[in-house]
């Protein structure tokens, strides 16, 4: 069963019950209210005649100076008085009764109702004692007319109950399929992007449960999509990955195989030629030496966590420029360094290898040229720069140059030894130490990689 018949099978009895049940009830309560005042009414002209019976005989002894009345006077003194006391409402009757004890005289009056083929009466008696003989007083009234209202009210209520009714379940069906509309909006919804469309959203009204479960409903799907894209971005720099991967090692390893062919084949090779055979294989081998181990770097660096340790950056730095002197004397590049002492924890080995990466392709494109080195710390971050004057990077490359196997001179890069996976192992060393890089280009002046981190924590600024 669906959510709206659910609410509509339940909600409609309650509607019905109380367009039509409660009203009978308080119709019924109005009713023997009206009974009970009628009872009370009847009592007191009861009362009433009693009284007067009793002070109209006692002025007819005053007047006649009798001390005892006679049967008749008596009776027609009292006929007097139920003719005086009975009207269109009333019907009082005070006739001679067979009881003629004194004890029968204290019997209890009794008020009942009467229920003929055509009406029905209100009907109180009680025995009075006049003059010495024992009378019967009873005074009725009619309520027929008051049973009749009462029907006619159930009967119309009842009518305009079934009228009611009818008019509440086609609200409560407009209004349920109105209100529950959404459901079925974010069901079909749900059902398009279990199929794959995961663009999909739907509109948010108002600002009741539905609406914000339509907005919570929007923000899932939004965070699907960005999980499904990025899955699907990462399926597709996996293939890219694997496919660069596997162009980078069939270069040298063809280079390899073929001069090893030519001097396994050849029978007459002179000692310049496999010299230069041999360094070609040299230089091969080399590249897939210094290819492997960055990409085992690379693969380490999102396996291990990392155990920093606080060090002096400035000094680090120092040491790998030490270390790469060889590489800029071989480039003719000039370092001008700009190093403050800065604190960080840091993995050493590793920010050496960032600080090797960084410098080694700066020197690659700034030969005979400068290459600019800063570190620095503010508001708790630490900031460290390369800054080469090369030929720079077009703006539409610079979103790729940290993706691996990414060259954006191919030519160039590979006659320098280099498989574009540089960038890609400081950008996740960068990641590893909590921090970021970020590359800045202008064609014809030259790139800035920034590496930028947090800086040791006042407790921390000790070794």
């Amino acid at each position: 069963m669906k959510l709206w018949q659910k609410v509509f099978f339940l909600t409609l009895p309650l509607m019905i019950f109380a367009v039509n049940i409660i009203p009978g009830i308080l119709l019924a309560g109005n009713h023997t209210a009206t009974l009970a005042a009628k009872r009370d009414s009847v009592k007191r002209t009861s009362e009433l005649a009693e009284n007067m019976a009793r002070r109209s005989l006692e002025n007819l002894l005053t007047e006649t100076g009798q001390y005892l009345l006679t049967e008749s006077q008596v009776r027609d003194r009292l006929a007097d008085i139920s003719v005086s006391l009975s009207d269109d409402t009333y019907e009082v009757s005070i006739s001679a009764d067979m009881l003629a004890t004194l004890e029968d005289s204290r019997l209890y009056s009794t008020i009942r109702l009467i229920e003929g083929p055509d009406r029905k009466f209100i009907y109180v008696e009680k025995p009075l004692l006049l003059g010495g003989f024992m009378y019967r007083l009873m005074v009725m009234d009619d309520v027929s007319e008051d049973f009749a209202r009462f029907d006619r009210d159930i009967q119309s209520v009842q009518w305009l109950g079934c009228g009611a009714s009818i008019a509440i379940a086609l609200i409560l069906l407009v209004a349920l399929w109105r209100m529950l509309r959404p459901v079925s909006v974010l069901n079909a919804a749900t059902g398009r992007i279990a199929g794959g469309d995961y663009h999909e959203r739907v509109p948010v009204k108002g600002n009741n449960e539905l609406a914000q479960l339509s907005d919570s409903f929007n923000k899932m799907a939004a965070c699907v999509e960005e999980n499904i894209n990025q899955t699907q971005q990462v399926a597709s720099q996996r293939k890219l990955f694997i496919s660069n991967m596997t162009h980078e090692l069939k270069t040298p390893l063809t280079s390899i195989l073929g001069f090893a062919d030519i001097l396994k084949i050849k029978s007459q090779v002179t000692d310049d030629e496999r010299r230069e055979y041999a360094s070609i294989i040299s230089d091969e081998a080399n590249r897939l030496r210094l290819l492997s181990s960055r990409l085992m770097e690379l693969v380490a660096l999102g396996e291990v966590e990392l155990a920093l340790k606080t060090e002096y950056v400035c000094a680090v730095v120092r040491e790998a420029v030490r270390h790469l002197q060889p590489l800029l004397d071989k480039y003719e590049v000039s370092v001008v360094c700009d190093l403050h002492d800065c604190m960080a924890p840091i993995d050493r080995e590793l920010f050496l290898s960032l600080v090797n990466n960084l410098m080694d392709n700066a020197c690659k494109v700034s030969i005979g040229k400068q290459v600019d080195l800063r570190l620095w710390a503010e508001e708790g971050k630490v900031y460290f720069s390369v800054r080469d004057y090369g030929p720079g990077i077009a703006p539409e490359q610079l979103p790729f140059v940290t993706d691996a196997f990414y060259m954006t001179d191919k030519a160039r890069n590979r006659k320098n030894g280099g498989a574009g996976i540089g960038l890609s192992l400081c950008k996740a060393i960068a990641e590893a130490h909590h921090g970021t890089l970020s590359i800045s280009s202008t064609v014809g002046e030259g790139t800035v990689a920034l590496v930028v981190f947090s800086a040791a924590k006042d407790g921390e600024k000790s070794l």
